[in-house]
C-alpha cells in the first residue's frame, strides 16, 4: 500500500520516516507475535504500521494527535480489519495504557518516533504505566538515546538514566540517519528498546518519591549532595541535612547508582521520623 503525504506541522514535532528499509528494521526491534497488543505513538503516514500490521495476530492501536494524519491513515489502511488496527485520534501523554492493558487482559507492546519536543514527557508517561507493558522500542535524538543508556560518573549519566533504570533495562539498538525523514531533522537519531522489569521493585508512589530525590540532586548536579538536597530535605522531609551522617551526601549526584538513591531514600525517610 502507497503512503500518503501530508505537510509537517512544527506544533506537533514532525518528522515522518519515509526510508521503508528502516522502517521495518524498527519494527522488527520491537519482535512481535502472534497476539500482541501493539501502542504505536504517533503513526504519522503509517510507515511503522505497515509492517506492524505485517504480523499475523497482532492488534495495533495507533495514537495520533494531528487531525490531518488520522485521515490519512484511516484512507491508507481502509481495507484493514478493524479488528487489526485501531486508528486513535487522541494525545498519547493522556492515553490509559493501564486500562488497555486491563481489557486485554496481558502487557502491551510500545513502539513509536517520538516528537523531539515531548520527548521527555512520553518516556515518563511510559515508565510510569511499566507494569503495564513488556517492551518498548522508541526512536529519539541520539543523545537522548545517550541518556538513556549512560553509565554513572559521565556527564550524560542523569535522571532520565535513573528513571529508565527505575522501569526497565534499556538498550540502544541501532542510529538512524536524517535523510530517513521528511524534513530532515537537524540530528541524528536513534532506536533504543527497554525491556520493563516483570516485577516493580518499588511501588508506583515510592517510584515518584524516589524520582523527586533524584531530580532535587541533579538539579545542581556540580555540587556535593549535602548542598544540593538541602531544600529538599527541609520542603520533603521537614529535616535539616546536616543532621544526616552519610558518606554519600558528600558525593556529586552523578556518581552515585540506583541502588545508592535507593539507600539514601531510605535514610532520609527514616531520619524524617
Amino acid at each position: 500500500m502507497k503512503l500518503q503525504r501530508i505537510t509537517p506541522k512544527k506544533k506537533f514535532s514532525q518528522n515522518f520516516l519515509t526510508d521503508a528499509a528502516i522502517a521495518r528494521k524498527i519494527a522488527s526491534v520491537l519482535e512481535c507475535t502472534e497476539g500482541d497488543m501493539v501502542v504505536e505513538i504517533g503513526p504519522g503516514t503509517g510507515a511503522l504500521t505497515s509492517h506492524l500490521i505485517a504480523h499475523q495476530g497482532v492488534s495495533v492501536y495507533a495514537l495520533e494527535l494531528d487531525e490531518r494524519a488520522v485521515a490519512s491513515l484511516r484512507q491508507t489502511f481502509s481495507t484493514v480489519d478493524s479488528n487489526t488496527l485501531h486508528i486513535i485520534h487522541t494525545d498519547a501523554l493522556a492515553y490509559d495504557l493501564h486500562s488497555l492493558a486491563q481489557s486485554a487482559g496481558r502487557s502491551l507492546k510500545v513502539i513509536g518516533n517520538l516528537p523531539y519536543a515531548i520527548t521527555s514527557d512520553l518516556l515518563f508517561h511510559l515508565y510510569d504505566n511499566s507494569e503495564s507493558i513488556s517492551r518498548a522500542v522508541c526512536m529519539v535524538q541520539k543523545e537522548v538515546a545517550q541518556r538513556i543508556v549512560a553509565s554513572v560518573r559521565t556527564k550524560e549519566y542523569g535522571i532520565l538514566t535513573l528513571a529508565t533504570q527505575m522501569a526497565g533495562t534499556a538498550r540502544i539498538h541501532f542510529d538512524v540517519p536524517s535523510g530517513a525523514f521528511y524534513p530532515r531533522p537537524s540530528v541524528t537519531s536513534s532506536v533504543f528498546s527497554v525491556d520493563m522489569h516483570k516485577e516493580q521493585s518499588t511501588n508506583a508512589l515510592n517510584v515518584l518519591n524516589l524520582r523527586r530525590l533524584v531530580r532535587a540532586a541533579f538539579n545542581q548536579r556540580r555540587k556535593t549532595l549535602r548542598n544540593s538536597l538541602a531544600a529538599y530535605c527541609e520542603e520533603q522531609w521537614h529535616i535539616s541535612v546536616r543532621t544526616i551522617d552519610s558518606p554519600m551526601l558528600e558525593q556529586r549526584a552523578e556518581e552515585l547508582t540506583l541502588a545508592d538513591f535507593r539507600e539514601l531514600y531510605h535514610i532520609l525517610q527514616q531520619a524524617s521520623g
